[in-house]
């Protein structure tokens, strides 16, 4: 819910860098189980003239998004990367601390892309990761860990969640 939740939008190396330190910090605590971020990344996609995706750009937005404690307000960073050469510094060495993992669904791709836009492939190869889709399916929640993320939603938070292929497939620069 809304009020469980905050969202902060940085774009600059400096903001980046500052909340990614402000995240290391919270987490430096907890056990290596409890160091999980949600990881989404979103890019451009260019259209036929018939409508199909004919291409992609480049990484333009990382969103991080972890809650706090347990039952606690749920925090998602989203970082404008678009028209960068390389990650942030700090962004850069979360990826590199192996005690961190990084859940979504799909998540290996967006990893993978990451690594192909920022020309950093075998620090991101590296990354640790779990997708939700094949969790799912080992709980029995689903029959096939290959399912659609509004789907995983539904199952099992019994909620809706509206993904528009027109938000989904939009300008993210």
């Amino acid at each position: 819910t809304a009020e469980k939740s905050q969202f902060k939008f940085v774009s600059s190396d400096a903001e980046i860098n500052a909340n990614i330190d402000s995240l290391r910090e919270h987490f430096s605590g907890l056990p290596q189980q409890l160091r999980v971020l949600s990881l989404d990344a979103e890019w451009d996609t260019y259209k036929s003239r018939v409508g199909l995706v004919a291409g992609q750009g480049s990484i333009a937005v990382v969103q991080l998004g972890y809650q706090l404690e347990q039952g606690g307000s749920y925090r998602a960073l989203i970082m404008h990367l678009h028209g960068k050469k390389a990650l942030p510094d700090r962004l850069e060495a979360l990826f590199k601390d192996p005690s961190f993992s990084f859940t979504g669904r799909h998540v290996g791709g967006d990893i993978e892309k990451i690594g192909r836009d920022f020309k950093c492939l075998a620090l991101m190869r590296s990354v640790a990761r779990v997708d939700i889709g094949p969790l799912a399916r080992a709980r029995d929640f689903v029959p096939s860990g290959v399912v659609q993320l509004t789907d995983l939603v539904e199952v099992v938070l019994g909620e809706k969640m509206p993904k528009d292929p027109l938000v989904r497939l939009s300008k993210w620069s």
